[in-house]
């Protein structure tokens, strides 16, 4: 995948270990450039959404820093509530069904326990989701690229029905 500007990746985590390993994997093992953010918390996650981010890699749990800190899901409505088109990978210890299933229902990507391989889940979520984001800009363009046809079709028609209104003994006399 070639560099794109909105290859933007947040990684928000309170365990700054677990954070910084899970960054240093994917910088190693992503074969395409991407900017990663780490923010130990959601709420500057949340300020900083401007920046655009195509994915976000959500803690469940936020609070080890700050006790009032909000957790992973009410962050992730935020960010679906401020733009529906970032990816979300909630990523936790927790691995009760009902927390995953709250995540999807909420808008999350994938639900992730933080296990063993992980960061190889992460990894793949994340080119899944690029290969997702390829495949709609593609579609984009391919309909862009087909009402472009028609409008030139419509241009056309338009022309030869002025020409034959303007000049019809010059058209029936070919």
């Amino acid at each position: 995948m070639k560099t794109n500007p909105k290859n933007i990746i947040f990684l928000v985590e309170d365990d700054q270990v677990f954070s910084k390993t899970l960054e240093l994997h994917l910088k190693e093992h992503l074969q395409f450039r991407f900017d990663i953010h780490t923010f130990s918390d959601g709420e500057t996650c949340l300020k900083n959404l401007h920046l655009k981010p195509s994915i976000v890699i959500l803690d469940y749990f936020l609070n080890s820093h700050n006790p009032l800190a909000q957790n992973g899901l009410e962050i992730l409505k935020k960010i679906k509530n401020v733009d529906p088109e970032i990816e979300v990978i909630m990523l936790s210890v927790q691995d009760k069904l009902d927390v995953a299933v709250n995540s999807m229902r909420h808008g999350a990507y994938n639900y992730l326990t933080k296990n063993d391989v992980a960061f190889f889940r992460v990894q793949n979520t994340i080119i899944n989701i690029f290969k997702m984001i390829r495949s709609r800009r593609e579609l984009k363009a391919v309909k862009k690229g087909e009402v472009m046809v028609l409008v030139m079709i419509g241009v056309i028609v338009l022309i030869a029905i002025c020409l034959y209104l303007y000049f019809p003994n010059s058209i029936v006399n070919r």
